[in-house]
């Protein structure tokens, strides 16, 4: 007529979560008090465990706008971007890609923090790429350098679930262009010449006609 009652703890692991669950079975068996081995009995639990798969992509330049709310660039000079990715969500990620038209997929290097060294985007792990781009006339005269990066990644659950993120210039929950605004000085001069030389009398010899 007993019931005994045992209880355990187990601490989740990211594989756990990756796997979208917790299987484990339980098994008990004992001796009667004629010493006779009871038939072991078991019982399997499995805790389901909610999974959230998300990556975030954030693009920022190295040109300080300052109080002018603008910066100086001319044809030829050069943005370094820098692209920040995060994991927002509870499951591993791997198979990251990022991706920018402005500057071309092979100009994109990194990433940084990588800190497994694995190639998965961990939950507490930021990586960081960086890319170059050289002002065009075509820019100064539009005022400024606008553009938007792209990332993509499978996270590591059962179904490897897409995941992909527009980036934003500081926020991992919004989308939004990455805009350089370039100071812009139109300006024009002429300049009147002829072609009489005046030597070294200052003057020159002209009459009616010439």
């Amino acid at each position: 007529g007993e019931v005994w009652t045992f209880n355990a703890t187990y601490t989740i692991t990211q594989n756990d979560i990756d796997a979208g669950s917790v299987v484990n079975t339980a098994e008990v068996d004992g001796n009667s008090v004629l010493g006779a081995v009871d038939t072991a009995t078991s019982n399997t639990v499995t805790v389901l465990i909610c999974q959230a798969a998300d990556i975030a992509i954030v693009k920022s330049s190295d040109q300080d706008p300052g109080t002018n709310g603008c910066v100086d660039l001319a044809e030829g000079d050069v943005i370094t971007y820098t692209f920040t990715v995060t994991n927002e969500g509870n499951v591993s990620i791997d198979n990251v890609v990022v991706t920018d038209p402005l500057v071309g997929l092979s100009a994109i290097t990194g990433p940084t923090g990588d800190t497994g060294s694995d190639g998965i985007l961990g939950l507490d792990e930021t990586w960081e790429y960086t890319a170059t781009y050289a002002v065009t006339q075509d820019d100064v005269d539009a005022g400024q350098v606008t553009n938007q990066a792209a990332v993509n990644g499978l996270a590591m659950n059962p179904s490897n679930t897409p995941v992909s993120d527009d980036s934003h210039p500081t926020s991992t929950t919004a989308d939004g262009d990455t805009v350089v605004v370039i100071c812009q000085a139109a300006d024009i001069a002429i300049v009147k010449s002829s072609d009489q030389d005046p030597g070294t009398n200052g003057c020159v010899d002209l009459a009616e006609g010439d």
